[in-house]
């Protein structure tokens, strides 16, 4: 990555609000971890096209073949 927040990115999906797929960062898996500030980084309204009351279990890998984080849920 070329401007990484931290060493160490978590990615959770809460129950409460603001909903969606959520990011942290920490340089240690200790912690402590930062909340990414524009969290939820996936919302869970994508008006008009649907709107769910929780979207969950993120799993982000890195694409070798175009050097890209690719978030599924």
């Amino acid at each position: 990555l070329a401007n990484p927040l931290g060493r160490y990115y978590l990615y959770y999906a809460p129950h409460d609000a603001p909903g969606g797929i959520c990011l942290a960062y920490g340089n240690s898996l200790e912690g402590p971890f930062t909340e990414y500030p524009a969290n939820p980084i996936v919302s869970n309204n994508w008006q008009p096209h649907y709107k769910v009351s929780h979207v969950s279990s993120p799993h982000v890998l890195w694409n070798e073949d175009v050097k890209e984080l690719w978030l599924y849920f």
